[in-house]
């Protein structure tokens, strides 16, 4: 064997600790995928050829007796979803003339360490930019946040956005009351967070399947205040993403994060300094960013990935990354090709993320 050879296996040998290692340092420079991983929301060698998870949609029906014997039926309580597997790679290669300038073993398997960083860096770029993204037109795409938040406002001053007719995710529908059921109207049509339906929703209460894949979304620009900007309303709307959850979802259910863009951000920051103290997350401090605010029990971050002009509340718990294979991301190479003349080299990515539509809020400005 040549020189080159035994360097080619010594990189092969070498390749999976890169890759590990560095998965390891990119992880803890991304915000959400820390997150993620301390909350054990990561699933490796998930390679099932779809994505398919139960949802209950509502509970037994209950029956007034009047001393009548019972008539036994069997309820059906779930519904399943399922969402594909999405694809993507970063290629990179080490030509004959570079290697010939790197002579000796040591500085090219170094390269190829270099190499191999510079594939899972860009691999992760891509990972947390389409976290945030919307697979519902397209579902060869990562199902980032915004497949689930397709909504719609019948006036400027709806507080609150609905799922637009026909919005979907894992094959159901996620329009209120689609999978049947009924929800309060105790309100009137001057008290409705949103003037297309007559219902108190998300106020009020109602049977499960009314709104059991609806997400909230909540609009920022809406009649909360008579001040419809972010910056006025951005207390009252973080407050409200956890009291809807948890009276929707449960005790519990509340979102542990809000993921803002970095102007909505600052723009929190500035609506509390003047009058109260900025408190800081121990536990965010743990997973090595100190400086994460709290409030009232959630972390507040920003996000370079997290789009201008929105932000998300996210309950973890209720979402999982999940890849085929044994690490986040694979290795392939290197492997000489006559036709380039080089050793090749992809990483790639083979997965999904899958999440409980109704534990998720986003915050946005919807117009009619």
């Amino acid at each position: 064997m040549s020189l080159a050879d035994y360097t080619a296996e010594g990189i092969r040998n070498s390749a999976p600790k890169f890759l590990k290692g560095q998965i390891d340092n990119t992880i803890r420079g991304w915000f959400l995928a820390t997150f993620l991983k301390e909350a054990k929301r990561i699933k490796l060698k998930d390679n099932s050829h779809t994505i398919n998870w139960n949802v209950k949609c509502r509970r037994p029906a209950v029956y007034t007796s009047r001393g009548q014997r019972p008539q036994f039926v069997q309820s059906d309580n779930n519904v399943q979803l399922s969402i594909n597997r999405a694809r993507f790679e970063a290629v990179d290669k080490i030509d004959r003339d570079t290697m010939a300038i790197n002579q000796g073993e040591t500085q090219i398997v170094n390269l190829a360490e270099t190499k191999v960083k510079d594939l899972v860096a860009s691999m992760f770029e891509a990972l947390a930019t389409a976290i945030y993204g919307d697979a519902s037109a397209d579902s060869t795409l990562l199902a980032g946040l915004d497949t689930i938040f397709q909504g719609t406002v019948t006036d400027d001053n709806d507080k609150v956005a609905v799922p637009s007719s026909g919005s979907a995710y894992g094959g159901r529908s996620m329009v209120l009351g689609a999978n049947g059921g009924t929800w309060s109207y105790n309100l009137g049509a001057s008290g409705r967070y949103n003037t297309g339906i007559s219902a108190d929703w998300p106020e009020g209460s109602g049977d499960p399947q009314y709104d059991y894949l609806a997400p909230k979304m909540l609009n920022y620009t809406g009649a909360w205040s008579a001040t419809k900007t972010w910056a006025a309303q951005c207390e009252m709307l973080l407050r409200r993403a956890l009291v809807f959850m948890n009276a929707l979802g449960g005790e519990g259910s509340a979102p542990g994060l809000h993921m803002l863009a970095l102007a909505l951000y600052t723009q929190f920051q500035d609506a509390l300094v003047g009058r109260e103290r900025l408190y800081i997350s121990d536990y965010a401090k743990s997973l090595g960013f100190p400086g994460t605010l709290e409030f009232e029990g959630a972390m507040v971050r920003h996000d370079f990935a997290c789009p201008a002009g929105v932000g998300y509340s996210l309950n973890v718990n209720q979402m999982e990354l999940s890849s085929v294979y044994d690490d986040l991301f694979f290795l392939d190479g290197p492997t000489w090709s006559i036709e380039e003349q080089a050793y090749l080299m992809l990483s790639g990515f083979h997965g999904n993320i899958r999440y409980n539509p109704k534990y998720f809020v986003k915050h946005a400005s919807y117009t009619a």
